[in-house]
């Protein structure tokens, strides 16, 4: 009868705000997954029961099964607690924390989610975080190191040579849709990309020698020395 020795302790209902009941199979109001983890652990014991004629045998294996489904039941628990605690089922806040992160990030925080169990959350956060910033200062030194290779010495240098960058893969993508025939009639446009990109290296007389189409070439470089207004 409800209220008598044999009646079942109500959770307290726990708030999750963000919740997709059909993402995440969290029923908020019962307070359980569905399916749960390790959904099968009653079946073992579906059609056990102890009868006065068990030996000692079967009695302690019978025992023994229902400790190892307490072990089970723990793990579930243990589980569910821990994705309540650590904002899990928040659908809405996960996914625009990882669309703020860029590829490499999102990578970096699934590999390190293994982890998350050992740790506090304030603790897990920390160490992810640390190995983001270690990722991006190493990105940031290569980058430094490719512009050193180029022969640029400032950061305004730098941006002009991003630009042309970013130009010349637009200028690519955009030959490479309209198809062969297109890229022949615009080689001269190519040769004048190829003499900016690598005017830093020839300031230097690191680049002098490459290989240039002369069509543009020439009045390029009179452009860098003054030659032309």
């Amino acid at each position: 009868r409800p209220g008598g020795p044999g009646a079942r302790v109500a959770e307290p209902q726990a708030k999750v705000g963000g919740n997709s009941t059909d993402i995440t199979g969290y029923h908020a109001k019962r307070n359980e997954f569905d399916p749960d983890y390790d959904n099968d652990a009653e079946l073992p014991l579906a059609e056990m029961d102890f009868g006065p004629n068990d030996t000692p045998e079967e009695h302690a294996l019978k025992s023994r099964m229902l400790m190892i489904y307490n072990e089970r039941l723990s793990e579930r628990a243990r589980r569910k607690q821990f994705i309540l605690e650590r904002g899990l089922l928040n659908f809405k806040r996960l996914q625009t924390q990882e669309r703020k992160r860029t590829k490499e990030e999102r990578e970096i925080h699934a590999r390190f989610a293994v982890f998350s169990r050992f740790h506090s959350a304030a603790e897990h956060e920390a160490l992810v975080e640390g190995v983001v910033a270690e990722h991006r200062l190493r990105a940031r030194i290569e980058e430094l190191k490719d512009y050193r290779r180029a022969g640029i010495h400032t950061l305004a240098e730098a941006e002009v040579y991003e630009n042309e960058k970013r130009r010349r893969e637009a200028e690519r993508t955009r030959l490479k849709s309209l198809g062969a025939s297109a890229a022949g009639m615009t080689v001269g446009s190519g040769a004048k990309s190829t003499v900016r990109a690598n005017r830093y290296l020839m300031r230097d007389g690191i680049g002098v020698g490459l290989s240039v189409p002369v069509y543009g070439a020439t009045r390029e470089l009179q452009k860098l020395h003054g030659g032309i207004g």
